[in-house]
C-alpha cells in the first residue's frame, strides 16, 4: 500500500510506502508494474497519478476536504473577470486540476 502523507497514523501503521504530492508519481513509477497497488488516502490524488503513471491502481475512496471544497464554477467566473491570471491547481483538487495551466505540489510552484 502506498499512502500520502497526510493521512492518520493509524493507516500509516498499514502504509508500506509513504509519498507527498511532490514525490508521488516517482514513488509510483519505482514500484514494479507486475505489482498491485492500493493507493490512499486521497482517491483524486490518486487518480491523478493513475493518468500520470499509466499505472492501474486501487484507490481508497476518500478525499481532503480542503480540496474538495474549490468550486470549478466559482473558478469559471474568476477566469473570465482576470482572463490573463494562470489557473495553478494541486493534483488533489481533481475538480479544477482539468482546467489548469499547471499542475504540482506547493514545493513545484
Amino acid at each position: 500500500m502506498v499512502s500520502y502523507v497526510n493521512t492518520t497514523a493509524e493507516m500509516k501503521t498499514l502504509t508500506d510506502i509513504c509519498c507527498t504530492s511532490t514525490n508521488a508519481v516517482q514513488i509510483i513509477e519505482s514500484i514494479p508494474k507486475d505489482q498491485p497497488i492500493i493507493f490512499a488516502p486521497d482517491i483524486n490524488l490518486g487518480r491523478y497519478l493513475v493518468k500520470k503513471t499509466g499505472r492501474d491502481m486501487v484507490l481508497w475512496n476518500g478525499a481532503c476536504m480542503v480540496h474538495e471544497i474549490f468550486s470549478a464554477e466559482k473558478i469559471a467566473k474568476l477566469q473570465i473577470r482576470h482572463p490573463n491570471a494562470l489557473l495553478i491547481a494541486h493534483p488533489e483538487c481533481e475538480s479544477i486540476a482539468e482546467n489548469a495551466d499547471y499542475i504540482g505540489s506547493t514545493t513545484g510552484c
